[in-house]
């Protein structure tokens, strides 16, 4: 027996070995699983902005909240999504998706200019714009860059006009005892300023402002929509709001999607099946995912002050 225990030592000495040499080599694989898990995990937060599309898809860009600077609905996130959008050579088509009541003229007005600039650029690849719940002012301003404007019939369309308002507070501060002391450098330095009464010839000057953007908004409508502009004027360019039913009654819009965003995203699949030929016919585009392809999702920002002109 004693003859026989070094001989089990020496066994179970190397049964412990097996069983840490085991470990350790589970242990090196799990270490191993875990870095790869965190290298994707690394990868992925830095693609996922911007999908690669191989070959065949639909791109999407996202309008969401008020159209403003510093926002992740001006037009510099905008437009750059819309660049990466028709860049790739894999787009097919390129889908805006708005859900926005206005904003800043200059922002919208930038996010139209491109819109136009890329689709003539890239004739091939059409340009579609779909609304959820409300594109109005700005938010309709950017849709009427599309080829085609797609609805539901509840979704709040229009607003088209441009508003600059202040507020008047100098019978509360004479009220208070308060009394607004200003030195300016021109009679129209401080022309809506809400210590005093507007004059008659600032009324003017402003309401010419407010006109000018008009007139820009309303033309832009017009020749976008094929619509007589004197009549759009006498009619739904008003500043009201339509619903997607009676924006299509007035032709604002190029059609009245169901309610089913399923059922939507496959009336634009079928339209741009029809726009771009058999070369899509195998993709699955909008079928299952409008975001196939590229997707920039745009946010919500805290309200312009009232005296910027505003769609």
């Amino acid at each position: 027996m004693r003859a026989n225990l070094p001989c089990r030592l020496a066994r179970d000495v190397v049964d412990e070995r097996r069983r840490a040499r085991r470990w350790g080599i589970l242990f090196k694989f799990l270490t191993l699983g875990f870095l790869f898990l965190l290298f994707f995990s690394v990868v992925a937060a830095f693609v996922g902005k911007e999908r690669t599309c191989i070959d065949k898809c639909t791109a999407q860009v996202e309008v969401r909240g008020e159209i403003v600077s510093n926002a992740r609905a001006s037009a510099e996130h905008v437009i750059s999504g819309l660049q990466a959008a028709f860049k790739n050579t894999g787009t097919k088509g390129v889908v805006v998706r708005i859900n926005s009541p206005g904003g800043s003229p200059v922002q919208a007005g930038q996010i139209y200019d491109e819109m136009r600039r890329l689709r003539a650029a890239y004739p091939d690849k059409p340009l579609f714009a779909v609304v959820e719940d409300v594109a109005a002012s700005g938010g309709y301003y950017v849709a009427a860059a599309a080829d085609k404007i797609y609805v539901d019939k509840a979704s709040m369309i229009g607003s088209i006009g441009v508003i600059i308002s202040t507020l008047n507070y100098r019978d509360l501060l004479g009220k208070v005892g308060l009394e607004a002391v200003v030195f300016k450098s021109g009679k129209f330095k401080d022309m809506l300023s809400g210590a005093r009464e507007m004059t008659p010839e600032e009324k003017v000057y402003v309401e010419g402002l407010v006109m000018q953007s008009y007139d820009r908004f309303v033309g832009i409508v017009a020749r976008s929509r094929n619509l007589d502009e004197q009549s759009l004027r006498g009619g739904v360019a008003d500043g009201r709001i339509l619903s997607g039913s009676d924006a299509y009654a007035a032709n604002l819009v190029r059609t009245i999607a169901p309610s089913s965003l399923r059922v939507t995203r496959q009336q634009v699949y079928t339209d741009l099946h029809r726009d771009v030929g058999s070369a899509v016919a195998e993709s699955e585009l909008l079928l299952d995912q409008l975001t196939t392809g590229h997707e920039y999702r745009e946010g919500v920002r805290a309200l312009l002050e009232k005296r910027e002109p505003n769609f």
